[in-house]
């Protein structure tokens, strides 16, 4: 059982027992009162109705924090058998194998990623331009030698443990937490023989690897498959680049088991584990048409159980209370629907990276607010250090979208619910201000040049954008309690005509017109039904200023959510064309300002 693990749970959820531990980790509860005995006995832990670190014990989980593995080797230099590119970019259900890695790697929260690279090198430049975690290292001899030259490229690279992976995998995301899950250094991830015809065959005593032959024929017996995952510390890998290797068809493979013969190695055998590998067009098929339909249906089990389990953990009730959990999907956060006895909630797990751009505890004192006065309804559990969040669901509800909000009834609506809020006194915590979120976006993004690139002249109409503070101040500017994201999928409306404000992540002390031009702007409405929407607001006085500011907020939020889109792609999203088309609508507008 990892011991960083179990400390990260009880650091997380305050007063958790061992009942929730051993639920959440999905293990006796034997062993987990045997790791809790050892963590009190080393004073790590104390009990006080559950678990809490002592300073010692979060003295602890930093230096384990700090001995986790963060760094992936991906080997992806080998030719290609059957296509004029590399294998790892043969597309499963419109995503490539290599790119379906990164995007579970960096949802474990891998911070480095190495991936050696030879035959059709280009194209793992577009994809290290894509995700800021990649470094590419060449091996331009890749049609000369077998893989462990390409392995011994790292060599000046690597001063951690890490992970090594094969590029042309595919597999279940549970196998990669397993592995780094498992406490032990080094380890390599095998299955049940697939029937493959190119795989490194295992011989294993006592749970560590023995031999390994990519020849049946070479093993007293046949123990598994090595699937091309593998954890290796830094000692581990010191001594695979002592070895002397003269053979230049030696494969990694090889080199793993030589050093295990002086250095334990432990094997992790999932028997159950779906996986593929494709070396031709015959096994790319076979992974369309029998492998990969198993995966996706396997990760979408696992996950409503994962989902199971935390509800279980944080709200402290029982898996017979669950009666259904749905995907309701989400922009940024992943959303679902859950019935517990009957009743729904929303659940809301936050989504990678939101971590950086969101204030938690904002969030969470702003909601509360908005939720007594019944804008929005009431929060059932809310964790400001994790962002997870479940309120009530609005039976028989009607989400928003711009087609429907341009309705007469749903403008009145949703001017009325406005006003409620921004007349209603409440002082949020925090103050949003645009131009500062424009800076934080900016230095989030690790790579500027991704914003010059994209958005012609960056600098010079940023420097306009800034300009527009002063014309704000000059114009009435004032604020209130504000929601700050107001586009029409955060309204929702019940079947009895009442209107709901959602989520408040971004919610702060602001200007009322930005909340007033971003509803406007996401609902694409027209001259005249913005106008409808202030003539409600303002109850037919409408001001020249109110309206100069309202116009100036619409270019400042397509700047805004243009950064944003950026930071949000650097870490793994794509969106296309959105955040280009905002940025050249901000400049067309910040025109007709000027």
């Amino acid at each position: 059982m990892n011991k960083r693990i179990v400390l990260n749970l009880i650091n997380e959820f305050q007063d958790i027992t061992q009942r929730k531990l051993a639920e959440k980790l999905d293990v006796s509860l034997g062993k987990i009162n045997l790791m809790i005995k050892e963590l009190e006995n080393d004073e790590i832990i104390i009990k006080r109705n559950g678990y809490y670190l002592t300073e010692k014990g979060k003295i602890e989980l930093k230096k384990l924090e700090l001995e986790k593995i963060n760094s992936v080797v991906i080997l992806a230099a080998g030719r290609s058998k059957d296509f004029n590119f590399p294998n790892g970019f043969l597309e499963i259900d419109t995503e490539a194998l290599i790119e379906r890695s990164i995007r579970i790697l960096l949802d474990l929260k891998i911070e480095t990623i190495y991936i050696v690279v030879g035959y059709r090198k280009e194209y793992y430049k577009r994809l290290s331009q894509k995700y800021k975690e990649i470094s590419l290292i060449e091996n331009d001899d890749y049609g000369s030698y077998s893989s462990f030259y390409s392995f011994s490229k790292l060599k000046e690279y690597i001063k951690n443990d890490f992970l090594l992976l094969d590029s042309d995998i595919i597999y279940e995301k549970k196998a990669i937490k397993k592995i780094l899950d498992s406490p032990e250094k080094n380890i390599i991830l095998a299955s049940s023989e697939t029937g493959s015809r190119d795989e490194a065959y295992i011989c294993v005593e006592n749970e560590h690897l023995i031999k390994m032959s990519k020849d049946k024929s070479e093993l007293k017996k046949i123990d598994g498959e090595m699937l091309g995952i593998s954890k290796i510390s830094y000692e581990y890998f010191k001594n695979m680049m002592e070895l002397e290797v003269k053979n230049p068809y030696y494969s990694y493979e090889y080199a793993i088991a030589d050093i295990a013969k002086k250095i334990p190695l432990k094997v992790l055998k999932i028997n159950e584990l779906v996986w593929g590998e494709v070396d031709n067009k015959e096994q790319y098929q076979r992974i369309l048409r029998e492998i990969y339909p198993r995966i996706k249906k396997n990760e979408e089990l696992e996950k409503i159980q994962e989902i199971k389990k935390l509800l279980i953990s944080i709200l402290d009730i029982k898996l017979v209370d669950i009666d259904e959990v749905e995907v309701l999907g989400g922009m940024t956060n992943k959303n679902y629907l859950v019935t517990i006895n009957r009743k729904k909630y929303v659940l809301r797990i936050p989504g990678f990276g939101t971590e950086n751009m969101i204030n938690r505890y904002s969030e969470k004192i702003n909601a509360k607010h908005v939720s007594i006065i019944g804008i929005d309804k009431e929060l059932v559990y809310f964790n400001d250090k994790t962002g997870i969040k479940v309120s009530e669901y609005i039976e028989k509800a009607e989400t928003l979208n711009p087609e429907t909000s341009k309705k007469i009834e749903n403008i009145l609506l949703t001017s009325n619910l406005l006003r409620k809020l921004h007349t209603s006194n409440i002082q949020f915590e925090n103050k949003f201000d645009v131009f500062s979120e424009i800076n934080k976006y900016e230095n989030l993004i690790k790579n500027r040049e991704l914003l010059y690139d994209k958005y012609s002249n960056y600098l010079e109409v940023r420097k306009e954008i800034f300009n527009l503070k002063q014309k704000l101040l000059e114009n009435g500017y004032k604020i209130t309690a504000c929601h700050n994201d107001t586009v029409p999928e955060n309204f929702i409306k019940n079947d009895k005509g009442e209107i709901f404000l959602i989520d408040w992540e971004y919610s702060g002390m602001n200007d009322p017109m930005w909340d007033l031009a971003a509803h406007s702007l996401e609902s694409n409405f027209s001259k005249v039904e913005e106008q409808l929407l202030l003539k409600y607001y303002f109850n037919n006085t409408i001001k020249k200023e109110d309206v100069l500011r309202i116009k100036i907020y619409k270019v400042l939020q397509d700047f805004l959510w243009s950064v944003w889109t950026i930071l949000k792609e650097e870490n793994g999203d794509d969106f296309g064309s959105y955040g280009l088309e905002r940025y050249n609508r901000s400049k067309k507008i910040l025109k007709e300002i000027v």
